[in-house]
């Protein structure tokens, strides 16, 4: 209505076997990050606003964003950036309270084949949150949700703000 023009820049529906292979290959993507650099400097965008990066596009995607010269916000609306298992999180104590490698493997669900993905998973993590705390702004649903963000270093309490969720 207002002569905006949005792009949308995404990977097709991942089954968990390619999720998990996905993870593995993503640490290093270049290949994914040279296609969003492509879509970048086509589209020339004046905000780039990302979410669900813990899911599928991850740092090497993310460096391509945050050095690129546009607004740039990230979105936290789910708990895979804490946690090794977001979907098993049923409790504040299930959330991982400092950010290390030893405390993501207690979360582990003892399976011996979840090792390499929780630790694939970690290494990814930390990388994206050193290129996250680059974003010019950080939103979250709730007081709660940025209170962990916080807690984890992926922003500053100067640059993140709620967004409520409707729901």
């Amino acid at each position: 209505e207002n002569n905006f023009q949005v792009e949308l820049f995404w990977v097709k529906w991942l089954s968990k076997t390619q999720k998990l292979l996905h993870l593995i290959k993503s640490i290093s993507n270049k290949s994914l990050a040279k296609k969003f650099e492509k879509k970048l400097n086509q589209f020339k965008p004046d905000i780039i606003w990302f979410h669900s990066v813990s899911r599928v596009l991850w740092p090497e995607v993310i460096k391509k964003w945050v050095n690129f010269p546009a607004t740039t916000i990230m979105t936290y609306h789910d708990l895979g950036y804490f946690a090794p298992f977001a979907e098993k999180i049923y409790d504040l104590d299930d959330i991982p309270g400092n950010f290390t490698l030893k405390v993501f493997l207690k979360k582990n669900p003892k399976k011996p084949f979840c090792y390499p993905y929780v630790i694939f998973k970690f290494l990814k993590l930390k990388k994206l949150r050193q290129q996250l705390q680059k974003v010019d702004y950080h939103t979250t649903p709730s007081e709660f949700m940025k209170e962990i963000v916080i807690k984890h270093n992926f922003a500053s309490k100067d640059k993140i703000q709620v967004l409520p969720n409707f729901i």
